[in-house]
């Protein structure tokens, strides 16, 4: 299992390398804008909340309530988390790297 210093790490070199490939422009300065130091979330893997599983949180809202984006670092993949009207926060799956996760919000 790796420690959170090397999970932060593994998750920066992914944003670093991977942000200046997000299409279209105002995606990624609309997700760069978001970015914000990775910390660890508890997260409902399903709708209802019933599952949880640990997950970093890689961007975050600056304004009201948006998709984000998680790292799940069990697999070292990327996904989306968003709040649903119950309150809880749903990740939505894994989408692969983080441009991935970014181009399919």
């Amino acid at each position: 299992m790796k420690s959170p210093d090397e999970i932060k790490d593994i998750i920066k070199k992914a944003v670093a390398k991977q942000l200046p490939e997000v299409q279209p422009a105002g995606v990624r300065e609309w997700i760069a804008a978001r970015l914000t130091e990775p910390y660890p979330a508890r997260l409902s893997v399903d709708p209802e909340g019933a599952q949880v599983e640990d997950f970093w949180i890689v961007t975050d809202h600056k304004v009201g309530k948006h998709y984000r984006i998680a790292f799940f670092p069990q697999d070292e993949v990327f996904g989306i988390v968003t709040p649903l009207a119950s309150g809880v926060d749903w990740y939505m799956g894994d989408y692969g790297t983080f441009r991935q996760a970014v181009e399919a919000m």
